[in-house]
């Protein structure tokens, strides 16, 4: 005697009878029907579809078989609860943070709003006021100093005053906002007593342009065939003139 699994033809149950036994009987639907068919339902469930139809007990049953349920559909009870647990996890909705701020939560009033687009504005139309007058007031002193440079050279020193085909100074550059600098290339050998003058000429140039007598703030470097000259004003008004040999 053995025990063998077998399927019930009605509701798909799965049981378990002896082997020596024509017939099997369903505990749960109260079906009765050959063994040998309950054997060939299980080895192949999925071509067989179960009626589940209504069978009333039989009088004469013996119910002394061991059955247990599976699903019609032969998909194990252990698949669908982990699909189930599955489908719940994905549908849970994670609670944001309630004391989280974001910047989408952070709205400013109307009112808020344009004032300080009003006040941005402002601050950029005050700005390009200031600016375009420095830039023209910057660009006619350059272009002042440039057409009248040459004259603080005479005598002195050999400067290339010309501009290129862009509008580039070739013999010197001018530096600073108001031309507060300046460095220059002579084709000569200078003294500081010639240094000194030609910062005085430069000076006395651009104080013309201005309208003022202002000079602590200008400097000269002047690169000669003897070395490198820095020129700028005491504090006194005097020239201040220091020499530094070319490095071999």
């Amino acid at each position: 005697m053995a025990n063998v699994q077998g399927m019930c033809k009605n509701c798909g149950s799965l049981l378990i009878f002896d082997d020596r036994n024509d017939q099997c009987e369903c505990v749960f639907c109260n079906c009765i029907f050959p063994a040998e068919e309950a054997l060939k339902i299980f080895e192949n469930p999925k071509d067989y579809t179960f009626p589940n139809e209504v069978i009333a007990p039989s009088e004469n049953s013996n119910k002394h078989y061991y059955s247990t349920p599976v699903f019609p559909d032969q998909v194990p009870a252990a698949v669908k609860r982990e699909a189930t647990r599955k489908q719940n996890r994905s549908s849970v909705v994670v609670k944001e943070n309630e004391y989280e701020i974001s910047p989408n939560d952070v709205k400013a009033p109307k009112k808020t709003v344009v004032v300080i687009s009003a006040v941005m504005a402002a601050i950029l139309v005050l700005v390009v006021c200031i600016t375009i007058p420095l830039y023209r007031t910057r660009e006619a002193i350059s272009s002042y100093m440039v057409d009248n440079i040459s004259s603080i050279f005479e005598g002195i020193a050999e400067v290339d005053c010309s501009v290129d085909d862009d509008g580039k100074t070739i013999g010197y550059v001018l530096h600073g906002f108001h031309c507060q600098s300046v460095s220059v290339i002579v084709n000569n050998e200078v003294t500081e007593s010639d240094v000194a003058a030609m910062l005085n000429s430069y000076a006395d140039l651009r104080s013309k342009k201005t309208g003022d007598d202002k000079k602590d703030d200008i400097t000269m470097t002047i690169y000669s065939d003897n070395g490198i000259y820095e020129a700028a004003f005491a504090d006194n008004g005097d020239p201040k003139v220091e020499f530094r040999e070319n490095e071999a």
